[in-house]
């Protein structure tokens, strides 16, 4: 994303946000437990800015939770735009969940991970980088 940012600032202001429970500076201060709370969350955050409606783009779970924003608040999202979000039109397929176990732990042989990367990349050679604490 980070690489995107100066060619999207030549169209406006852009807002990236970190997911309540992801890495990053948000802080939960009380449990999100269903999908409306989730959207309210987003909803509350984005009222606390200057404009009325954003273009909402997500990846993978922020592809998810873009989508829960555009289902229950709407009025936000003058376009929605989302790259594999996970669980949005389809449930993640066992075999996918079974081979992303490996991918999970640094631990695991790197040729593990690398075919599990190749397989989601459908069939593209792939080689991640060493893992580092």
């Amino acid at each position: 994303m980070a690489d995107n940012i100066p060619s999207l600032l030549e169209g406006g202001d852009v807002y990236a946000m970190d997911l309540l429970g992801e890495p990053g500076h948000s802080i939960q201060e009380r449990p999100l437990t269903s999908d409306e709370d989730k959207a309210a969350w987003l909803h509350q955050t984005l009222a606390a800015l200057p404009e009325e409606q954003f273009h909402v783009l997500g990846l993978s779970i922020g592809g998810w939770t873009a989508t829960n924003l555009a289902l229950h608040h709407p009025e936000h999202v003058a376009s929605l735009t989302v790259l594999d979000p996970v669980q949005t039109f389809d449930d993640i397929p066992l075999g996918t969940a079974l081979r992303s176990i490996p991918a999970a732990f640094p631990w695991m042989p790197r040729s593990w991970r690398d075919s599990f990367n190749s397989y989601t990349a459908g069939g593209a050679r792939w080689r991640t980088s060493r893992w580092r604490a």
